[in-house]
């Protein structure tokens, strides 16, 4: 078995696991803030589903791309400092992409709330 299909095996479970983890957390979570900037239930869980769907394909989508930059690793030190930043880039993504939602959702909030009272 060579160093890059350890680091596969490893990297993608994981990311995955962090993923649908962090995704339910703020599903959960965010469900408040929607709550505050929407006030109806369906809408608030509408978006909310529709936020965690986007989240997963996104997340998993990329940690799934990522696996053809790995480069050829050829020692366990090398794997463990690729799969560190890999780790890591995912982990700061799931933030930016977290941040981005509520700017978005705290920004609009006031014209889709008039949007669906109009239709």
């Amino acid at each position: 078995m060579t160093y890059n299909t350890i680091a596969y095996l490893f990297y993608l479970p994981f990311t995955i696991a962090l993923t649908w983890w962090v995704g339910k957390d703020l599903n959960r979570k965010g469900a408040h803030l929607l709550m505050e900037a929407f006030g109806d239930v369906t809408l608030v869980n509408t978006i909310n589903r529709f936020l965690l769907l986007g989240y997963y394909l996104l997340n998993i989508g990329y940690a799934v791309l990522s696996l053809s930059l790995f480069p050829y690793l050829v020692s366990m030190a090398q794997l463990l400092s690729v799969l560190c930043f890999r780790i890591g880039i995912i982990m700061t993504s799931l933030a930016i992409i977290h941040y981005f939602n509520i700017l978005v959702i705290q920004l609009f909030s006031v014209q889709i709330k008039r949007f669906f009272q109009v239709s």
